[in-house]
């Protein structure tokens, strides 16, 4: 690797790249001409735990990353990319032979940047995150679609850190729109359902497709968002029941 980062520097300005593709980055796979070629060097696909973080390479496979998080179950880009994000995620970049790190969510693909690799927190407790999916075959109308949500639930019982994301046919909106009237607020089945409500704009209805597809929205996010609640919530804070009294104890009052 620090034979690498010296090349990158004397060839700065004029440094061309061969690598794999990466999912979680949204990175094409590069062959150029004459490029550096990095598709064997350990570091770029390499899975590195620590006691507080685990560093992925950013050409990992998905699954590198679903292990990573402990979601053994987690298979779309959308709930990967969610999760990054929740957890603070950093990715460790080169430009002319000097690295960097910047949030995950800041990076843009620049082919002056060669992405090395992602440093993940580890995930704190009092996250809830759920997905749900749709997909349907009615010709020009048929479409695949995922809505993820995530939410912190503070001692005073309000949202915090809300996201909701949907993704139609593989393109993903994030639903601001919703996020802001669910953060800070105290929950409530009301909030959740305008919340919902409100997910639907992040598709914008132009055709048969985009519209059966907004329609599908509100239901979905409000189930990943009771789902959500339901994981986030602390335990010893669900309500309890009282005992009723049996007939027998009833009956000698």
């Amino acid at each position: 690797m620090r034979e690498l980062l010296g090349r990158t520097y004397m060839l700065r300005g004029k440094t061309t790249w061969k690598h794999g593709a990466s999912d979680v980055l949204g990175l094409a796979a590069r062959d150029d001409v004459g490029g550096i070629d990095i598709r064997d060097v350990p570091d770029f696909t390499a899975v590195v735990p620590a006691p507080t973080s685990t560093t992925v390479g950013a050409f990992a496979p998905r699954a590198a990353f679903s292990g990573v998080l402990a979601s053994g179950d987690v298979v779309s880009l959308a709930m990967i990319r969610l999760r990054l994000s929740l957890s603070g995620a950093r990715l460790s970049v080169v430009r002319e032979g000097v690295t960097t790190s910047i949030a995950l969510e800041a990076f843009r693909p620049d082919p002056s940047l060669l992405p090395v690799s992602i440093e993940i927190p580890t995930l704190a407790g009092g996250i809830g995150i759920a997905e749900r999916r749709r997909a349907t075959t009615d010709g020009a109308a048929s479409y695949e679609l995922s809505v993820v949500t995530a939410l912190r639930i503070s001692q005073l019982h309000r949202f915090e850190d809300v996201r909701i994301m949907v993704s139609l046919d593989g393109v993903v909106q994030r639903a601001t729109d919703a996020e802001a009237l669910l953060d800070r607020q105290r929950f409530g089945l009301n909030a959740l359902s305008e919340a919902a409500r409100v997910s639907a704009h992040a598709i914008s209805s132009v055709d048969a497709r985009t519209s059966a597809a907004a329609r599908a929205v509100a239901p979905l996010v409000l189930a990943a968002l009771r789902e959500a609640v339901a994981i986030a919530k602390p335990k010893d804070e669900e309500p309890r029941r009282r005992a009723r009294p049996s007939t027998k104890a009833r009956k000698k009052k």
